[in-house]
């Protein structure tokens, strides 16, 4: 399980951290939880192989121009 974290981190996208799937999704917030984690920079996500929620750093930060 090792590599998959290391895959994931190499900018290939999340994997699902219970069966290792990269075919994630962002989950649509849900509650107070997800507006708490908001905060600290976390979002959402779903696997759609095994249906497990998690939360991943938000990625959607623009790249500075040169």
């Amino acid at each position: 399980m090792q590599d998959a974290a290391n895959e994931s981190e190499s900018g290939k996208g999340p994997r699902c951290p219970i069966c290792g799937w990269m075919d994630v999704r962002r989950s649509m917030p849900k509650g107070f939880l997800d507006g708490l984690v908001r905060i600290v920079g976390l979002v959402p996500y779903r696997c759609r192989s095994c249906g497990q929620r998690f939360y991943r750093p938000q990625r959607d930060v623009p790249e500075p121009a040169d």
